[in-house]
């Protein structure tokens, strides 16, 4: 390559840097409602297919940060403190009978305390200059902070399978993807709709494998453009 082609590659490079480099950078507040539970599997019995807990609406609130990186795309990173989990009915019986005799039926809530990292990606496809609607897709890193079982404490629950297998083998680190739709109002504000879903097993045993999946609605508002129009404005 000679070196008009090298200076004309170059140029174009710092162009193109340049333009990304000054977009606004966008930041804010996060709060949402999650419908999360947990599926699981027995390795050792592929045929008996997958087990899914009912849903458990928890919640989660953080902060973001958005930039564009070139027309249309746009990059964000979420720190959340996120709670997940899922809804038990379980069932308790008499035990000294020959034949059990159900008499309580127990909802009990499982609930893990997250805090994610989520990075993703926008593409803006709506012109309007109101209403703008994005497919998002992305990553998410979750550490565990801790953990609230009602199933583990529970008696003659606890000692069952696989409520027996939980304990002290919840993995400390998860990571999964997200996918969705993103709504934005004049974007100051914007309503995020997800579904994420384990790619590493939250629990990983030799008959028993576990992942979770979270429906999220995301509200934010944005600070940056909050503050950008009250200055405007005076």
């Amino acid at each position: 390559m000679n070196k008009e082609k090298i200076i004309v590659t170059l140029v174009f490079l710092n162009l193109v840097w340049t333009k990304a480099y000054l977009q606004k950078f966008d930041f804010g507040l996060i709060v949402q409602t999650n419908l999360s539970s947990q599926t699981n599997i027995d390795p050792t019995k592929p045929e008996d297919g997958r087990f899914q807990w009912n849903s458990l609406n928890t919640f989660g609130a953080g902060v973001y940060f958005s930039k564009q990186i070139f027309d249309k795309i746009y990059f964000s990173g979420n720190l959340i403190y996120n709670q997940k989990g899922y809804n038990e009915e379980a069932q308790t019986g008499i035990l000294l009978t020959p034949e059990p005799i159900p008499f309580s039926y127990p909802s009990l809530q499982n609930r893990f305390n997250y805090i994610s990292l989520e990075i993703n990606s926008k593409y803006l496809r709506n012109k309007s200059k109101k209403i703008k609607i994005s497919p998002v897709i992305g990553l998410s890193a979750n550490s565990l902070l801790s953990r609230n079982l009602e199933s583990e404490r529970l008696y003659p629950v606890n000692d069952f399978y696989p409520v027996k297998l939980y304990k002290d083998n919840w993995k400390k680190f998860n990571f999964g993807y997200l996918i969705g739709l993103s709504l934005y109002q004049l974007q100051k504000y914007s309503l995020d709709f997800e579904f994420n879903r384990s790619l590493s097993p939250l629990l990983n045993l030799e008959t028993l494998v576990i992942k979770d999946w979270t429906w999220s609605l995301k509200l934010k508002v944005s600070f940056q453009k909050l503050l950008s129009s009250d200055i405007k404005e005076k």
